[in-house]
């Protein structure tokens, strides 16, 4: 039997959270298990979906960040997650995702190009 999409995405988010010491990555407070949530780095009202975009966050600190772009410690500490479960941290946008295959400089450097149009 293969296991569901939410069950896979489920088991990634627990190795995540395990992987940056059972904390929140968005407070860096402790997080229990049975109160992750699934934030989206990258905003899923800016069209990026989940997969390879999501880290364990209080319910409370998902909710207050809202849909603001990721910072920099944000990425690098999302980055290092993925990078200590053997995945790649990669949002893309669902057309991205469809089109083209793009390494996280390229997510560093839109975050740049946002940040100066500021």
């Amino acid at each position: 039997m293969q296991a569901s999409k939410k069950d896979y995405q489920g088991k990634t988010l627990k190795r995540l959270h395990y992987a940056i010491g059972g904390k929140c990555y968005l407070c860096g407070c402790d997080l229990d298990e049975n109160e992750i949530t699934k934030d989206h780095v990258f905003p899923k009202s800016l069209g990026y979906t989940i997969s390879y975009n999501m880290m364990p966050a209080h319910k409370e600190c998902n909710s207050d960040k809202g849909d603001r772009i990721p910072t920099i410690e944000e990425i690098q500490l999302a980055c290092e997650a993925y990078d200590a479960i053997y995945m790649t941290f990669a949002p893309r946008t669902e057309f991205e995702r469809r089109v083209f295959t793009k390494p996280i400089q390229h997510y560093v450097h839109k975050l740049y190009e946002h940040t100066l149009a500021a």
